[in-house]
């Protein structure tokens, strides 16, 4: 075996490690911020929204303008820990973490630019697709993120099947969005916060259910 050939074997295993090094850029703290941002949501919603089905636009800059905030919380934090972190592997864990998540996050991106400006029965639609979105996210991180969060994962996949499969009005209802983000995210909050930072969980109860 050459210099060349280990060097690429080298490569390939750090590559499948960083698959599944636990994600320190999730934090308790940032997951129930967001938490706190989907009641902010419902709040602003039930104040200055009476009609989403007639206001499209301003439904959108709010959850839109939420949803970006919690992005930009994440990836600040993801950065921070990048900075922070003197470990290639999982600064190559934490690049891969931001990579999983852009196909659902672009996917709901392109949902809501399609299904935006469409009559009411459509546009009721994206509160049930926002949620299957983020249980693809969910997924997509699962092998680096402790036991319990796939459960968090099926929550957004059934709270989406049931915001699908209600009337217009109710699927844009404040707390629609409001409950199943609030919930969800406070969940994700407290499993976090059982693993303390810097702690290492079992590689086979990773995203374990």
């Amino acid at each position: 075996m050459n210099t060349q050939d280990a060097l690429d074997r080298l490569d390939t295993i750090q590559h499948q490690l960083s698959r599944f090094t636990p994600v320190r850029g999730y934090r308790a703290a940032t997951v129930a911020w967001s938490a706190g941002l989907a009641g902010l949501g419902a709040i602003a919603q039930a104040v200055w929204v009476a009609d989403p089905l007639a206001q499209h636009g301003l439904y959108l800059s709010i959850w839109v303008g939420l949803a970006l905030i919690g992005v930009v919380g994440l990836v600040l934090e993801v950065g921070r820990r990048y900075r922070l972190t003197r470990s290639r592997l999982e600064r190559h864990g934490l690049l891969r973490t931001l990579l999983a998540l852009m196909p659902a996050f672009c996917v709901a991106a392109v949902i809501t630019v399609a299904l935006g400006g469409r009559p009411t029965e459509t546009f009721a639609l994206l509160p049930g697709l926002w949620m299957l979105c983020f249980c693809l996210a969910i997924y997509a991180s699962l092998p680096r993120l402790p036991e319990g969060v796939g459960a968090i994962g099926c929550f957004y996949f059934l709270a989406g099947a049931w915001a699908l499969t209600r009337s217009a009005p109710l699927a844009t209802a404040p707390w629609t969005m409001g409950l199943v983000f609030g919930l969800g995210q406070a969940w994700g909050a407290w499993i976090l916060s059982r693993c303390p930072e810097g702690a290492e969980f079992p590689p086979d109860r990773r995203g374990a259910w």
